[in-house]
């Protein structure tokens, strides 16, 4: 969730003119309200290793890293092949993917391993259950009593 999140490093931003800069970050604050799902307001605070000029308008793209001892312990829960390479088809917006690419790259680069689920990806999980049992307990997360319970305790 945003007020969950935590980027140890940004990998490289660029602006719309198509240049590319190393970054580090400084600071992520919510401007908007947690409550209201689907919308995540963030001031985000880097600092450029060049000077980088913008204009109003420029688009700025950030591409977040997960922690290296995070995405190793995923790897260990998960039962993945960190070093296995796999096939990506792009099905819609490009993911920024090389193709192939390794589980662990995946995971480093392409998935948020460290933010919680919002409601509508829980709901549409449960789907995705095989046994019923699964899928009872994602639709109680996917409730509107817990998520009253999350948004209270944050």
């Amino acid at each position: 969730s945003p007020a969950t999140m935590k980027w140890s490093s940004i990998s490289s931003v660029g602006v719309s003119s198509g240049r590319l800069s190393m970054a580090s970050f400084i600071s992520n604050t919510g401007l908007s309200d947690p409550s209201i799902e689907g919308r995540d307001v963030r001031h985000v605070k880097l600092k450029t290793i060049k000077h980088m000029d913008y204009s109003p308008g420029d688009v700025v793209y950030i591409y977040p890293r997960n922690p290296s001892q995070a995405v190793e312990s995923f790897l260990v829960i998960m039962n993945l092949d960190g070093n296995q390479l796999v096939e990506i088809e792009a099905r819609g917006p490009s993911l920024n993917v090389n193709s192939p690419c390794s589980i662990r790259e995946i995971v480093y680069g392409h998935l948020d391993i460290l933010g919680t689920p919002t409601r509508r990806f829980i709901e549409k999980l449960a789907g995705y259950a095989v046994e019923e049992r699964e899928r009872e307990r994602l639709a109680y997360l996917a409730s509107e009593e817990v998520q009253i319970d999350r948004v209270s305790s944050q």
